[in-house]
């Protein structure tokens, strides 16, 4: 018989342990869950949602958080299971009937680690199928240099208490993501508010990338793999009217130059596999390569 409780912040560390120990089992390569990435699962990582922790004879077993974000009208739930955990099908019905009660119009769109068969069978059989593919790329930080810019071109450094900087920034995020899977347009004062309470940001590490007075691009570093001396990519981008320039290499190579000025040995970054700009090509000819994968699924709707 299960039982269940709503996490608290004293259990941060507790839910890393058995993530890791969920994640690792499964996937030597997977990230490490350090006391940060813990903190955003027992808290929710876009909007506020506590997680539920789930115990089978007073043995912790399981936590989930429905991780909703309001402005996609969306849920995005993840699991963590005990090694040798064989509820997931009851603890998944327990996370879903908790989306339809509190979340009655959003639609879910869960993410599973690819070599999960146990969690991806129990999302199969509530008629969830995978979308889309995502890998974790990880690469050496040897050697890293400051890109070569063209005449006119130039980083600007995002100063995080100046307005007009983050407006420059929302505004060049927006036109980059266009069209890309899952992106839904954010309003300025909702997505500031998001890059401000991001405990892992490295506010000396974001930049952006000019021609003159124009904002041509951005890339974002954070510190959610600092303990494992590896910096992190959170997000590249390169507005619509400049893509294909080769600016991507660009930012890139800033973000890496970065990051080894920050003592890190490697760099971590996430991708669309199906992303049609080319982003993977571009992160595997400076060295980077898959390490683990997950899917996004969602809810198969038969045609009528």
């Amino acid at each position: 018989m299960l039982s269940q409780r709503v996490a608290t912040k004293q259990d941060v560390l507790t839910v890393a342990d058995l993530a890791n120990h969920h994640q690792l089992g499964i996937d030597p390569g997977a990230r490490i869950i350090n006391l940060r990435l813990a903190g955003s699962l027992v808290a929710g990582r876009i909007d506020p949602n506590l997680a539920t922790l789930f115990y089978e004879n007073q043995e912790l077993i399981a936590v989930a958080n429905l991780h909703p974000d309001a402005n996609k009208k969306m849920l995005f739930p993840v699991i963590h299971c005990a090694p040798g955990c064989e509820a997931q099908p009851e603890i998944l019905a327990l996370v879903l009937e908790q989306a339809r009660a509190g979340f009655p119009m959003f639609e879910i769109q869960p993410d599973v680690n690819s070599l999960d068969q146990e969690l991806l069978a129990a999302y199969h059989q509530a008629s969830f199928e995978k979308i889309r593919t995502f890998s974790i790329l990880r690469g050496s930080l040897e050697g890293a240099l400051d890109p070569l810019l063209k005449p006119g071109q130039h980083f600007h450094k995002v100063d995080m208490d100046n307005q007009q900087d983050l407006r420059v920034w929302h505004d060049t995020h927006q036109d980059a993501f266009q069209g890309h899977f899952g992106f839904r347009p954010r309003g300025f004062e909702s997505w500031v508010a998001l890059v401000l309470s991001d405990e892992n940001i490295d506010e000396e590490g974001c930049f952006i990338l000019f021609e003159g007075q124009e904002p041509m691009g951005f890339v974002e570093c954070t510190f959610e793999c600092a303990d494992q001396l590896r910096g992190y990519v959170a997000s590249i981008g390169v507005k619509q009217a400049h893509q294909g320039k080769g600016l991507g290499d660009a930012l890139l190579k800033k973000a890496m130059h970065h990051s080894k000025n920050q003592g890190f040995k490697e760099i971590e970054l996430n991708v669309d596999t199906g992303n049609t700009s080319g982003a993977l090509r571009l992160y595997e000819r400076a060295g980077l390569s898959p390490r683990s994968s997950w899917f996004v699924l969602s809810k198969y709707q038969p045609r009528t």
